[in-house]
């Protein structure tokens, strides 16, 4: 995830679970500084250039019906349109 939104694990719904169940790997963010995500967390900081990809734009992306696959790969584009996640209007699932 980018460092903005690790930045926010903190006030998740039993963040501490999350870390049970998957090994979390944040990428920089412009803007947002390498910073502990949870005290009791460990999360593992890609080295990588910044790319201007956020989860917010797939989801807008998704919303206007646009194609999301050059940001999020086939397999993921797949499974969020199979699901009908983050669509507008009274199908939305988010």
């Amino acid at each position: 995830m980018g460092a903005d939104t690790a930045g926010t694990l903190g006030s998740w719904r039993e963040p501490a679970q999350l870390f049970e169940l998957a090994s979390i790997a944040v990428a920089a963010r412009v803007g947002a500084a390498r910073q502990p995500v949870l005290a009791e967390a460990s999360v593992r900081f890609l080295e990588m250039p910044t790319i201007a990809v956020s989860s917010s734009l797939a989801r807008q992306r998704v919303a206007r019906g646009e194609p999301i696959e050059e940001l999020v790969g086939p397999a993921v584009a797949r499974y969020i349109d199979e699901h009908h996640l983050y669509r507008a209007g009274a199908e939305a699932v988010a």
